[in-house]
């Protein structure tokens, strides 16, 4: 048996895998998001043969992290859900416990839109919070369901 520490002593608030590609998308209470390759049993088997305390399998299959960009608030974003897009496989969509949501190119490295839940700024924050959503599989459309019971 193997534990896999994508996000080492941090919550795991999501974790999807690509419908097509070998790719797993982890969201963690380390306010990162985190992309994965996806290998073999075989290819497991064989890295972890080789593990040591230098070479871990997080290491072999790690590809990139992704972060909220944008202001600088101070305020924690933390991603709390997170999906792939049906229309171009190499985005997914984010969405965080401050109301923002953002699409990220997992190609290019970088957030390629972003927008936020709360307009009203006179609203309280921790009621913005995006906690589930889902993709429409033909258009570029996402349904999010926020803490003040909004869909």
């Amino acid at each position: 048996m193997y534990i896999w520490e994508a996000h080492p002593n941090e919550i795991i608030w999501d974790v999807k895998h690509h419908s097509v590609e070998p790719l797993l998308l982890t969201a963690g209470a380390d306010d990162l998001i985190q992309l994965w390759r996806t290998p073999s049993l075989n290819e497991i088997n064989t890295i972890l043969d080789q593990e040591n305390e230098n070479s871990k399998l997080e290491d072999k299959i790690f590809q990139k992290s992704f972060q909220l960009s944008g202001d600088s608030s101070n305020q924690i974003e933390t991603p709390t859900c997170i999906n792939w897009l049906n229309i171009n496989s190499t985005n997914f969509f984010a969405c965080y416990n401050s109301g923002q949501a953002a699409v990220f190119d997992i190609n290019k490295e970088t957030q390629v839109y972003s927008f936020d839940y709360l307009e009203n700024t006179n609203v309280d924050c921790s009621l913005s919070q995006i906690n589930s959503m889902c993709i429409h599989p033909h258009m570029n459309v996402a349904i999010t369901v926020t803490e003040d019971s909004s869909i």
